[in-house]
């Protein structure tokens, strides 16, 4: 092997390690990341002074609201909704 070829295989493997080392600590974080916005959640949640069936009722009917919500901007327009002549 030349001497090219060794440094440019060193490097690769240098790098290789590098990767792994980050993608290590990228999950870490991610892992952190999200325990910091469950206690958040989990803080908001118990400020609210609801009960489990009163948090669950509200994200039920929010979660309808937005189901309603987005269906509605998802379907064509009828030819009722707009009158020839109408620019808008």
């Amino acid at each position: 092997m030349g001497q090219k070829e060794n440094k440019m295989q060193a490097e690769l493997a240098k790098n290789k390690e590098k990767i792994i080392a980050l993608q290590q600590r990228n999950k870490e974080l991610e892992r952190q990341l999200t325990e910091v916005i469950n206690t958040e959640i989990i803080g908001l949640v118990r400020s609210s002074k609801m009960t489990l069936a009163e948090l669950k009722k509200y994200l039920e009917s929010q979660d309808r609201k937005k189901a309603t919500h987005t269906k509605a901007l998802s379907e064509p327009n009828t030819a009722s909704d707009y009158e020839e002549g109408d620019e808008g």
